[in-house]
């Protein structure tokens, strides 16, 4: 009776490529309980304060593309930049020799999986993500509600209907809760965390646009879009 995608990119799929009725549509985006997280208490202590630290989380495959942001931190030769990756995969055992060959051991850490994020969200300085396509990421939402700026590839689908992108660009997209990159571009992706190392102002407009748009996602408000179709079928 009714088909509901998470996301405006998903339902074009399934409108193009698999000729869903138009009719039956629907578009409800994922949900994230704000509530909880904001429970969880930052791990002050894990970071060194001097650096810039960024973060990320996601398994450790090739669709999320790590291997593109460990070369954006040595492209860049900045001795301030750290980058920690969340999450196990098969290319655990890869992206760490990649992180030897390149002499990163200081600046790349492979951290494994934790079940509880927020806690190093809370305490970073960037949230980075460089996926090479996905259905909407919720570590997107996660990152906001965690005060986080974000710098994401344009992958689709997702980023741009969560960050309210009004522009495809071949450069930076600035927008008002972070920067989106093409995918699979090294070079943007390095210059999109030096555009944030250098504008502090701007890190700091993304925490607090990115705290209130995150609350168009609130488990409440996405059960109540659920209702409404439910009641209105």
């Amino acid at each position: 009776d009714i088909v509901i995608s998470n996301s405006f990119g998903n339902a074009e799929d399934l409108l193009t490529n698999f000729n869903v009725p138009q009719t039956k549509m629907k578009v409800i985006h994922n949900p994230i309980s704000i509530e909880r997280i904001s429970t969880i208490e930052p791990k002050k202590t894990m970071f060194d304060s001097e650096s810039f630290n960024i973060i990320t989380l996601g398994r450790l495959d090739i669709g999320k593309n790590h291997e593109m942001l460990i070369r954006s931190v040595h492209q860049l030769q900045n001795p301030s930049v750290r980058l920690y990756i969340y999450g196990y995969g098969d290319l655990e055992s890869y992206l760490q020799q990649l992180i030897d060959e390149l002499k990163l051991n200081e600046k790349v850490k492979l951290m494994g999986f934790d079940p509880n994020p927020y806690q190093y969200l809370k305490s970073a300085d960037l949230f980075i993500f460089g996926s090479n396509h996905e259905g909407f990421p919720n570590v997107l939402l996660e990152a906001m509600a965690c005060g986080l700026p974000i710098l994401t590839t344009n992958c689709q689908s997702g980023p741009n209907e969560i960050m309210k992108l009004k522009e495809v660009k071949n450069d930076l997209m600035i927008t008002d809760y972070g920067i989106l990159v093409p995918i699979k571009n090294t070079d943007l992706m390095a210059k999109g965390i030096k555009y944030f190392m250098e504008n502090p102002d701007y890190s700091d407009k993304c925490k607090l646009n990115g705290s209130k748009r995150v609350l168009d996602f609130e488990k409440n408000q996405i059960l109540k879009e659920y209702l409404e179709i439910i009641k209105t079928a």
